[in-house]
């Protein structure tokens, strides 16, 4: 079905230019100043499974139970993806040579999960276009941004690529059992004829491979590098309680705050790729709330301007 000759050479230079945009971003981590956060591996590892595994944060808003249903249907459908491009690079290449059973599991799996993450984006988006939260309604991140619209249309292409060329394929004669949702839109193509089918499924791979690579690429070059950033950043949070900050008193010849990227520490560099413009920062922010007009999202924007700014310089 996929065409290796066309598809190797893409893979090859999506996957470089992928390692090559992350390189480029992570490489401004090194510019701040050294910061320990290796200590205590088993309390960090305790953490990471709490606050990013387990999206204890995310679940603390009522929104957040969709994120964790997103969250965790990306988690699975990575292995479908992986076995995907394995399947295009290498053909024959599938988990159908796992034991039966277990592969059954894993095709309604896949299928359930797939909807799930369907149904998901279709509540985000209506959500950015109906229902959005005043944090989303500012100079620098507007719910209805094309880069937000963006995203949310390539999965959900993601998703339907999967369906139509699942349901193809079941159409042509496949065991519609443990692909339900495939088999619905299998059964929407039952009246073509098996050569129409055969190019509905080629034209599906071809879709679900094209927009996968592409999504791939827009992951460091956009605020959605958390994907790839925010389960490393939550082992190296911080194991302290804050603390109230000492009253300032004002010398001369003495630094206040931060005036150059170069002051801050690795980590907060770090924090700066990793923040999804949520709003949460805000609403903690004390200034914030005393109605002093300081928007700490505008740090985050300006830190995220001038390192990508650097970077495409």
């Amino acid at each position: 079905m996929s065409n290796t000759t066309i598809f190797i050479p893409l893979f090859i230079v999506a996957s470089l230019t992928f390692i090559y945009s992350c390189y480029q971003r992570l490489q401004l981590v090194a510019v701040g100043s050294a910061e320990e956060r290796l200590d205590n591996p088993l309390s960090r590892l305790a953490g990471t499974f709490a606050y990013a595994f387990g999206q204890k944060r995310v679940l603390a808003r009522p929104y957040g139970v969709n994120h964790f249903f997103l969250f965790w249907a990306f988690m699975f459908l990575l292995v479908a993806n992986v076995e995907f491009l394995l399947e295009g690079l290498f053909p024959g290449v599938s988990l159908s040579a796992l034991p039966a059973p277990l592969y059954h599991v894993l095709e309604l799996t896949f299928d359930l999960v797939s909807l799930v993450a369907l149904a998901c984006v279709v509540v985000a988006l209506v959500r950015r276009l109906f229902f959005a939260p005043a944090y989303l309604e500012n100079d620098y991140t507007k719910a209805r941004s094309g880069e937000a619209l963006l995203i949310l249309a390539m999965i959900a292409t993601l998703m339907l690529a999967f369906f139509f060329l699942n349901g193809a394929q079941l159409a042509q004669g496949g065991d519609t059992i443990w692909q339900p949702v495939s088999a619905f839109f299998g059964s929407l193509l039952a009246g073509l004829s098996p050569s129409a089918l055969e190019s509905v499924a080629g034209a599906a791979w071809w879709v679900h491979a094209v927009v996968l690579l592409v999504f791939l690429n827009l992951l460091p070059r956009s605020k959605h590098m958390h994907i790839l950033t925010a389960i490393p950043n939550c082992y190296f949070r911080s194991l302290e309680k804050p603390n109230v900050q000492p009253r300032e008193t004002f010398k001369k010849g003495e630094r206040y705050g931060v005036s150059q990227v170069e002051q801050f520490t690795w980590k907060d560099l770090f924090d700066s790729m990793t923040c999804t413009e949520c709003g949460r920062c805000q609403d903690l922010c004390p200034a914030h709330n005393t109605g002093k007009p300081l928007n700490p999202r505008r740090i985050v924007h300006d830190i995220k301007q001038n390192l990508f700014g650097n970077a495409s310089a």
